[in-house]
């Protein structure tokens, strides 16, 4: 039951991002991968916004 609410909740989130963002395709390979790495140390961004840029 809870795991059925949990799967509801993170659908919801998922169509708010899409109706308001497009998706984009990134490769990550090793080069983008310590770039991020970098930027994790010296920016205030998460992981996953340092992977877009």
């Amino acid at each position: 039951m809870m795991r059925a609410k949990v799967v509801a909740e993170v659908e919801i989130a998922w169509k708010q991002v899409i109706s308001i963002a497009t998706c984009t395709e990134i490769l990550i390979d090793e080069t983008k991968t310590n770039t991020t790495l970098t930027g994790f140390q010296t920016q205030l961004l998460d992981g996953y916004d340092l992977l877009i840029l």
